[in-house]
């Protein structure tokens, strides 16, 4: 089963827009609860996450094998491991 995840774009030189991109190596990102997982990563990598309006609300570097992270509020969100992004629901 392919997963398919999105990669914002944000560069003014580029036409804006959300490109497919596959995660690779086994990265898995999930919304548990009001949690995010970041399974797999390598420890040390960086994330962001952003709102849908693009504006960045968290970041960090992922600190274990199963990196959770706590979001206060229910809604869609993007989130970026390393050079890889995907769309993500919390409810």
């Amino acid at each position: 089963m392919s997963r398919t995840t999105y990669q914002a774009v944000f560069d003014s030189t580029v036409i804006t827009g959300i490109a497919d991109v596959h995660f690779t190596q086994g990265v898995s990102v999930v919304a548990l609860n009001r949690n995010i997982l970041i399974s797999a990563a390598p420890v040390g990598s960086a994330y962001a996450i952003f709102d849908m309006q693009g504006k960045l609300l968290k970041r960090g570097r992922v600190s274990s094998a199963n990196h959770n992270i706590e979001m206060s509020r229910v809604g869609n969100y993007l989130i970026r491991v390393g050079n890889l992004t995907q769309l993500i629901m919390v409810k």
